[in-house]
Order: C-alpha cells, then structure tokens, then sequence
C-alpha cells in the first residue's frame, strides 16, 4: 500500500486554499454578527438592570413623599414632581415612565406608588421592549395628627 502523491490531487494539498473553498468570508461575517448580537444582548441587559433601579427609586421615593404630605392634594403633587425630577435626573425618556398612586392619608393607612418601566431593546431607541411595573407601599403614621 502506498501512500498517495501529492500530484495524484487526492490527500492533504488537494486544493489550492487548503480545502476550504472559500468559506473565509462568510465564517467572518457570521462571527461579526454573533458578536454583534451579542453585544447588542449585554448592553441591553444592562440597560433594563439600570432602568428597573430607577422604577424602584421612584416607587419608594414618591410614596414616601406623599405619606410625609400635609394632605392628600398636596401630596400627589409632591409625588409626582419628585417622580419627574428623579426621572429627568437619570435621563429617562418622558412617557418610558408611567407613575400611578393609590391610597390617602389617614392615620394607619396606606399609601402605594407603582411605576411602570418600559425598556427598549435596543438601547437609545425605542425598537421593540417591554414593560415592568415595580410598587412600593408606605403606612401614613398612625398617631399622626391630620
């Protein structure tokens, strides 16, 4: 048994590329668009991380505003303005957060803010996302004078 010749075509050297016909170009292409996807996945997860933080800052802050509120009109303009403020502060996009109250002030009650999150999915625009809602409830003091 002899081992075949290069010249034979059949072996090791049988193509001028080194047997890969060419595939180079479409391998890279295929490689820059995983990582592509895949940046695009990370970036987005830390983008809805840092958007869900927010919900939840603006939850507990705004109902612990309005249970600290001489009354109950007071109060849901308090809130909202620090819901607005907190919102503008981190650069949210007006309307990506969506702030509801419910309760009133009355000794041992309860007061409960629940924000609603939206997140793209692709960050800085506003292609596809979802929505999360995060609520946070607060008791109005119950030997407090009203």
């Amino acid at each position: 048994m002899t081992p075949a010749s290069p010249a034979s075509g059949v072996g090791p050297r049988a193509g001028a590329l080194g047997g890969d016909g060419g595939a180079l170009l479409i391998e890279i292409a295929l490689g820059l668009s995983f990582l592509f996807v895949v940046t695009i996945a990370i970036l987005g997860g830390i983008n809805a991380k840092e958007r869900f933080s927010i919900a939840q800052e603006i939850a507990q802050e705004t109902s612990r505003t309005y249970v600290t509120a001489a009354s109950d009109t007071e109060g849901r303009a308090e809130a909202t303005r620090v819901a607005n403020e907190i919102a503008a502060n981190h650069g949210v996009t007006p309307g990506h957060m969506n702030v509801r109250l419910d309760g009133s002030l009355r000794r041992g009650g309860q007061i409960t803010a629940c924000v609603e999150a939206y997140v793209p999915v692709v960050p800085a625009t506003a292609v596809g996302g979802f929505t999360r809602t995060f609520c946070h409830t607060e008791t109005v003091d119950p030997y407090r004078s009203l």
